[in-house]
């Protein structure tokens, strides 16, 4: 508690790379302090500038800090949706995948964001470098968000077949819920997802 009331008073004296890591270490405690996002929320958002020192890893790490707290804090995303919009062609698959994956946790719902990160992953032919778990939380994010006009969907969807081994259970479970909630493409996919629960049982409780 002392710590976040000292973090809380230097709040606006943080490097971007040090919010970064002090919001998602909070966190990953699940130490849900809303004054204390409040006050780094609004320090972020003082940055009138191009939010430099913001880039892939801290962006990722601020939007998925809040989404883990459920904190869907609009004016913030707001912000961080022009930063991560005019930065999104440098983002690696996993920072992609945060992102999308944040936004639909907290339900924030930005065209604008999302074809951007996908985007980045089409022009820059980052297909065949996505995982399982990114796979799975881009299709987990574009269902949540009820987003299914993205071109990239169905090419994330043509994915799973050749990489359904590599998937978890829970991605296992993610994606077929995904798939199903979008309506399209399904087939091959969910036979793909199907042969996997019936060779993987024990890992489904």
């Amino acid at each position: 508690r002392r710590l976040a009331d000292r973090a809380m008073e230097q709040a606006a004296e943080f490097e971007p790379r040090d919010v970064a890591l002090i919001l998602n270490a909070y966190a990953k405690l699940q130490f849900r302090d809303l004054e204390l996002f409040e006050k780094f929320s609004k320090a972020i958002r003082s940055d009138a500038g191009e939010g430099l020192g913001f880039g892939e890893q801290q962006l990722a790490l601020v939007a998925n800090s809040y989404a883990r707290l459920h904190l869907a804090d609009a004016a913030l995303f707001q912000i961080l949706s022009g930063w991560i919009k005019k930065r999104a062609s440098e983002f690696t698959p996993q920072g992609i995948a945060t992102v999308a994956n944040a936004y639909s946790k907290v339900l924030i719902r930005d065209d604008g964001v999302m074809q951007a990160l996908s985007a980045s992953i089409t022009e820059r032919s980052l297909l065949p470098r996505l995982e399982p778990q990114h796979v799975a939380n881009l299709l987990n994010a574009h269902a949540r968000l009820q987003i299914n006009g993205d071109e990239m969907i169905q090419q994330l969807i043509g994915l799973v077949p050749a990489k359904a081994h590599g998937f978890r259970a829970v991605e296992v479970a993610a994606t077929v819920n995904a798939i199903t909630k979008l309506g399209i493409g399904q087939d091959r996919a969910l036979r793909a997802m199907a042969a996997v629960v019936k060779e993987r049982a024990t890992e489904f409780r």
